[in-house]
């Protein structure tokens, strides 16, 4: 396993963990040791959050996000 297929799986799993995180759609890349998050999660406290799992997951550079804050019972997407 890379180092970056290890952080993917580190930075998913502390997000999949957290009480805090509900709901939403989220995606999770690597690339040499830089996050990529995208998406859409509940509120802005999640966004914030999420964020802060990646930076502190260990051999991590970088973080880039590019997450949306749809609250539950909106609908996303073209009609």
């Amino acid at each position: 396993m890379s180092t970056d297929e290890l952080i993917a799986e580190v930075v998913a799993a502390s997000v999949l963990s957290n009480p805090h995180i509900r709901g939403g759609h989220l995606t999770i890349q690597v690339q040499n040791r830089v996050v990529i998050l995208s998406g859409d999660v509940p509120s802005t406290e999640a966004r914030k959050m999420i964020r802060q799992l990646a930076w502190s997951t260990p051999g991590v550079h970088d973080v880039c996000s590019d997450l949306g804050v749809v609250p539950p019972g909106e609908v996303t997407g073209g009609e």
